[in-house]
C-alpha cells in the first residue's frame, strides 16, 4: 500500500504486507491448490466417523460441483459425520418431508400459491433450468411446506432467491428443504428480518469508513441504499451475484468459523474492488451495476473482505 496516498486505504489483493494480516486458512490458499473432487470422496467416503473440522477448513476453499450437494449436507447438520447412522437418518428425513408436504397441501394455501408462482416465473429468466415446469413446481413445493412448516408470516420473495441455490445442487425435494430450511435458520440466527434496517445502517457506517470518496460520490448520484444494499444483506448477494459465484461464495459461508459475519466485509470488498468502474457511472448506471453484478474472483473477494475487517480493527472502527 503506498504511503503517499491521502485517499482511502487501498486493498491490493496481491499486497504482501497485508498478507500477513489473512487467517492461516486462506493465506494458505496463496499456495496450496484447491482440494479436488478425489480429496472430498476419499474424506468422505470411509467407513465410520470421518473429520467434521477438516471437512469444513477445506471447504472453505471452495468446493467441487461434483460433491458440493453432499458436503453442503454436512455443513448444514443435515447430515451428521458418523456414516453408520447415514442411511436410517436419511430414510427419516424423507418420511418426515413427506408428513410435512401433504400437511402444507391439505391447508388453504391457494393465495399463498398465487403470491409464489409470479416471482418463480420471473426467476433468472435467462438461467434455462428455471424455466422448466418440474422445477418450478419443485421450487412452489419447498416453498409451501417452509412456510407452513416454519409459520412465516409474512411470505418475503427474498425466499424465492436464497432458495434457489439449492434447487441447482439437489433433485430430491427433502434435500432442497432441509438444506434450505437449515440454512435459513443459519441467517435468522445472524439477521432476524426485522433487524436488517439496523444491519444495513450498520453496513453504510462501515462503507463510510472503508472508502468516505466513493460513498460520498453515491450520495451525491442520489443512490438509495434501501435500492440495493438491502438486498445484498437480505439476499446473501443471491439475487445480484451469478448463481456459480453464490454457491463459490457460500462454500466459505457455510464452513468458516465466521460464517455470515463475513458478508458485511465482502459487500464492502466489492464496492473497493470495483471502485474505480463504479466511479465512472452515472446513476442511471450505478443501480443496475449493483443490482446485476458481473462474474467475480470469489477466492480474491473473500480476501479483500478478510483484509477490510483486519484494517477497520486496527483503526478501532470495529
Amino acid at each position: 500500500v503506498s504511503t503517499q496516498s491521502t485517499g482511502p486505504p487501498s486493498f491490493s489483493f496481491f499486497s504482501v504486507s497485508r498478507l500477513s494480516l489473512l487467517p492461516l486458512v486462506f493465506r494458505s490458499q496463496i499456495t496450496k491448490m484447491v482440494s479436488t473432487e478425489d480429496d472430498y470422496r476419499e474424506m468422505l467416503e470411509g467407513e465410520g466417523f470421518f473429520d467434521l473440522k477438516r471437512l469444513k477448513d477445506t471447504a472453505q476453499h471452495g468446493v467441487p460441483p461434483q460433491v458440493r450437494g453432499l458436503v453442503w449436507k454436512y455443513l448444514l447438520g443435515i447430515l451428521q459425520p458418523h456414516r453408520d447412522e447415514e442411511m436410517l437418518h436419511t430414510s427419516e428425513l424423507k418420511s418426515n418431508y413427506e408428513r410435512i408436504s401433504e400437511t402444507a397441501r391439505s391447508e388453504d394455501s391457494s393465495d399463498l400459491f398465487r403470491r409464489i408462482r409470479g416471482p418463480i416465473e420471473r426467476y433468472r429468466p435467462k438461467n434455462q433450468l428455471f424455466k422448466q415446469p418440474d422445477i418450478k413446481k419443485k421450487m412452489e413445493n419447498v416453498l409451501i411446506a417452509f412456510v407452513n412448516k416454519h409459520t412465516v408470516e409474512d411470505f418475503s420473495n427474498d425466499f424465492i432467491d436464497l432458495l434457489g441455490p439449492f434447487i441447482l445442487l439437489y433433485e430430491k425435494e427433502e434435500d432442497i428443504f432441509y438444506c434450505f430450511s437449515g440454512f435459513m435458520d443459519l441467517l435468522e440466527e445472524w439477521c432476524s428480518r426485522d433487524q436488517f434496517v439496523h444491519k444495513l445502517s450498520h453496513f453504510m457506517t462501515l462503507f463510510r469508513s472503508v472508502d468516505q470518496e466513493l460513498f460520498a460520490y453515491f450520495e451525491e448520484e442520489e443512490i438509495d441504499p434501501n435500492s440495493w444494499a438491502l438486498s445484498w444483506l437480505r439476499k446473501l448477494l443471491s439475487f445480484e451475484l451469478p448463481i456459480d459465484d453464490v454457491l463459490r461464495l457460500w462454500d466459505t459461508y457455510l464452513s468458516c468459523n465466521d460464517g455470515f459475519e463475513l458478508h458485511l466485509y465482502v459487500c464492502l470488498a466489492i464496492l473497493t474492488l470495483h471502485r474505480e468502474e463504479l466511479m465512472t457511472f452515472e446513476h442511471s448506471e450505478l443501480k443496475p451495476y449493483l443490482q446485476h453484478l458481473p462474474h467475480m474472483d470469489i477466492d480474491q473477494l473473500i480476501m479483500e473482505a478478510y483484509n477490510i475487517r483486519q484494517d477497520l480493527v486496527h483503526r478501532n472502527v470495529i
